[in-house]
């Protein structure tokens, strides 16, 4: 059976990292690179018997390839992988086998949440004038993947040495804040959309730290949290449309600021209290 769900997983995979060009005799919605992410999915969703034979060391394995070789793989490929396994981390059953199951990665064993942020890690270490846009579209889909990972305390413990934040600010410091601008003029160049596209998903992913006290802290020691709260402004703005009303939320935001702050402290001198006693 173990074989069996290997040999199918794998095919299923490089069906996935195929061309579209190969299915162009078939309409886009029938492509098996669409249909097979939307299969997994469904599969994960049906109920917890469902997932725990996907969350399976062997079937995770397999699904994991193009994570661990990403230059020979279709970027749409990795994208959908992450996206399923994202989906599978966000329940129990799957990120305690994230979190709790080692496989080999560059001659050592580690466990596969470490593995997803270590790759991640790997893409965050230049700046992002070295990105490419395909670094950039398997960076996200990582990123997201992690952030599925870090968002519990057992998740947190596994990804907190390879000190994301931190490398999430470098990246930012180099191309600037994410402070709250007037609406985007149609004559701006695509490639500026698309940088201010990659800082935001970047920073949005790094909000999930802030699901426990003690990524908190990781984003205010990583000078994040400041970029993190401008994010969530901008975002506001722009939900409620609030640019004729701007002094109004201004106060608000400050506000808001001052009592983020207020709470890390708090959280800080309770864990400092708690765990250096």
């Amino acid at each position: 059976a173990v074989v069996s769900t290997q040999s199918t997983g794998k095919k299923m995979i490089s069906v996935m990292s195929l061309d579209n060009s190969v299915y162009n005799f078939l309409d886009s919605s029938l492509h098996p690179q669409n249909i097979i992410p939307e299969l997994i999915r469904e599969i994960i969703v049906s109920g917890d018997e469902c997932r725990r034979i996907l969350a399976n060391k062997q079937v995770l394995e397999t699904l994991l390839l193009p994570l661990l070789d990403i230059p020979k793989w279709a970027t749409k490929c990795i994208q959908a992988v992450c996206d399923i396994l994202s989906l599978l981390a966000s329940y129990s059953v799957g990120s305690l086998q994230f979190i709790s199951t080692p496989i080999a990665y560059k001659d050592t064993e580690m466990s596969m949440a470490r593995v997803i942020g270590e790759q991640c890690k790997t893409l965050m270490g230049g700046t992002v004038k070295d990105l490419t846009r395909r670094d950039k579209d398997v960076l996200a889909g990582l990123l997201f993947l992690a952030r599925q990972l870090y968002t519990s305390h057992e998740g947190l413990a596994v990804m907190a040495p390879l000190d994301l934040v931190s490398l999430a600010s470098e990246l930012l410091s180099v191309s600037g804040d994410l402070t709250p601008q007037p609406p985007v003029l149609p004559q701006e160049s695509d490639e500026k959309e698309s940088e201010n596209c990659f800082q935001e998903i970047l920073v949005d992913n790094m909000l999930g730290f802030a699901s426990t006290p003690k990524g908190l802290m990781f984003l205010y020691q990583g000078y994040m949290l400041d970029q993190c709260i401008d994010y969530l402004y901008q975002r506001k703005c722009k939900k409620l449309q609030v640019w004729l009303i701007r002094p109004r939320v201004d106060m608000l935001y400050h506000f808001t600021v001052c009592s983020v702050h207020c709470i890390v402290q708090t959280t800080q001198c309770v864990y400092y209290a708690l765990y250096t006693v």
